[in-house]
């Protein structure tokens, strides 16, 4: 017989911001509200897109998060503290 463990499944977000200071406030929300196990931050990321018929640079945070809350419950709360 399988040895069985009580294991909780991880979720892997991706998002980006506009600042170092605005993914610490996310993530020190996210963290003591219990929303998230770990996030990692990304700094200093150049972001291409296209804006109408325009070329477009921005600089971006990335933060990776993990949790174990599911996604539909997960964005629900993400977007009360980030637009």
């Amino acid at each position: 017989m399988k040895n069985v463990k009580n294991e909780r499944k991880i979720y892997m977000y991706y998002t980006t911001t506009s600042s170092n200071k605005e993914a610490r406030r996310i993530a020190k929300n996210l963290i003591t509200n219990n929303l998230s196990v770990c996030i990692n931050v990304i700094p200093s990321v150049s972001s291409f897109y296209n804006d109408g018929n325009k070329f477009c640079k921005s600089n971006e945070v990335i933060m990776i998060i993990k949790s174990q809350i599911e996604k539909q419950e997960f964005i629900k709360n993400l977007k009360k503290i980030h637009n």
